[in-house]
């Protein structure tokens, strides 16, 4: 920051989820109330790290000091898109392990549980796995506060 600070520069983190059309057809949907009020959302991706990023071993990924694992590599994307569409998170418990990918040691499955909205009012559900196939899901879950 002291060299940002020191050059003039302005620097800033990519979410890159909330560009994405699905995502932001979302956000429209949810934002004009025509499912009512969010009460409790389930976010889960997966994507084979072996098919989609085969150097996973030799970059940054590999080691949690570089912003390797999945804490630091995928899951901030998921939460701030949660929070564009929905409200700030307020409250956050993760469970994390590495299951599975072979040649590293970071975390490759994560679950987090989340709590949104001023009161803590939105229930949040998180999972993310760097070993099985690619399915990305943000889903809105039943019930929907129809008031």
């Amino acid at each position: 920051m002291a060299t940002l600070e020191q050059k003039q520069l302005i620097a800033s983190v990519a979410f890159i989820f909330r560009a994405h059309p699905v995502i932001q057809a979302m956000k429209a949907a949810l934002d004009s109330r025509r499912f009512g009020k969010a009460l409790e959302f389930v976010a889960l991706s997966a994507q084979h790290f072996p098919t989609y990023r085969p150097a996973y071993r030799e970059i940054y990924y590999n080691n949690h000091a570089a912003g390797g694992g999945l804490f630091q590599d995928g899951l901030p994307h998921m939460l701030n898109a949660v929070e564009w569409i929905l409200v700030p998170t307020r409250k956050i418990l993760a469970d994390s392990a590495h299951l599975k990918l072979e040649g590293v040691e970071v975390e490759d499955s994560v679950n987090v549980l989340t709590r949104h909205g001023e009161h803590s009012e939105i229930m949040g559900t998180f999972s993310s796995k760097r070993h099985l196939p690619h399915h990305p899901k943000i889903l809105p879950t039943t019930p929907m506060d129809p008031h």
